[in-house]
């Protein structure tokens, strides 16, 4: 089954206890689109390590989550 965007969203963004926002985000999306998580990792956007990129990381899969390439199903 595929998680929306809003579904991927609110999961990603709700503040987790032991995680920072970045990491939570990259793992939560490295678990829902993989592919697009190595596209954020390619483009030198991957939050992870950087909160700093968290808002242009959320910026790209907004742009990027139905394009078809970035689809793992």
């Amino acid at each position: 089954m595929s998680m929306s965007l809003e579904e991927f969203m609110k999961k990603a963004l709700v503040p987790t206890p032991g995680q920072r926002k970045g990491q939570l985000f990259a793992n939560t999306l490295q678990a829902a689109r993989p592919k697009l998580m190595s596209y954020l990792i390619d483009e030198k956007l991957d939050p992870f390590y950087d909160d700093r990129k968290l808002w242009t990381a959320v910026g790209c899969v907004i742009d990027n989550w139905d394009s078809p390439g970035f689809r793992d199903e």
